[in-house]
C-alpha cells in the first residue's frame, strides 16, 4: 500500500478520540462525546488526501483537503485499499454498504453537523443537505453523471418524511469504530515506513495494550 503521512492530522485525530472517550463516561456529555468523536474520523479521513501548503517538513506544517462533514462523502474519497482496510468497503455491484462499519457510518454521517447543534429542529439541517445536493445538480447540470447516492439520498428523505429527521442515538460503539479506524491507520503508518516520532510512540502505545 502506497499512501502519504500526514502524522500531525493523525496525531489531532487521535486527541479528539481521547476527548471522545473521556467524555463518553459523563452521562450528561454524550452528545459531546460523540461531536467529538466524528470530528476525529472527519480529520482522519481527510488526512489521507491532504497536500502540505505551509511549513513543509518543520513544526506547525498546514494543509489543505477535502471539504465537507459527510462522513460517507469522505470515506468515497478515500484511496481504494484504504477503504479495504478499514472494513469500509462498499459492493461494486449495490449502493448497500457491506460491513457494520459502514452501516454505522451511513446511520452517523452527519452526526458532527447534527450534534455540534442540538438545539436546532433536526429537520433543517436535512432539508439544508436536500438544499446542497440540488446544488451540486445544479453544478453539474447533467443528472446522468451525478453520483448515485445523492439521487439515493434525495429519494430516501422524500420517502421517510418526518421519521427521517430523528437525530441517532447516542452509541458509546461510535466512538469505539473511532477507535478501531484510527488504531488501523496507526497500523498503516508504520507497516509503510512512516518514521515520525510521535507515530512511532502511538503505536507502541497500541502494542503494550495487546
Amino acid at each position: 500500500m502506497k499512501i502519504k503521512h500526514i502524522p500531525w492530522m493523525l496525531e489531532t485525530a487521535y486527541r479528539y478520540l481521547m476527548a471522545a472517550e473521556t467524555l463518553i463516561d459523563n452521562p450528561m456529555l454524550g452528545r459531546q462525546a460523540q461531536t467529538n468523536a466524528a470530528l476525529a474520523i472527519e480529520i482522519l479521513f481527510k488526512s489521507f488526501s491532504a497536500e502540505i501548503t505551509l511549513n513543509k517538513g518543520e513544526d506547525f506544517e498546514q494543509y489543505s483537503s477535502t471539504f465537507g462533514h459527510d462522513l460517507i462523502d469522505l470515506i468515497d474519497e478515500l484511496p481504494k485499499e484504504v477503504q479495504h482496510t478499514m472494513g469500509l468497503s462498499c459492493s461494486k455491484d449495490s449502493e448497500e454498504p457491506l460491513t457494520n462499519a459502514r452501516r454505522m457510518l451511513e446511520r452517523y454521517r452527519s452526526i458532527f453537523m447534527d450534534d455540534r447543534y442540538i438545539y436546532e429542529t433536526y429537520k433543517i439541517s436535512k432539508q439544508n443537505e436536500v438544499k446542497q445536493i440540488h446544488k451540486r445538480l445544479e453544478k453539474d447540470n447533467q443528472k446522468e453523471r451525478l453520483k448515485k447516492k445523492d439521487l439515493k439520498k434525495l429519494e430516501n428523505i422524500g420517502k421517510l418524511g418526518e421519521a427521517y429527521y430523528r437525530r441517532p442515538e447516542i452509541s458509546p460503539r461510535f466512538i469505539g469504530l473511532a477507535r478501531d479506524l484510527i488504531n488501523t491507520t496507526i497500523k498503516i503508518y508504520k507497516e509503510t515506513g512512516c518514521e515520525d516520532s510521535s507515530i512511532k510512540s502511538l503505536y507502541t502505545t497500541l502494542e503494550t495494550q495487546r
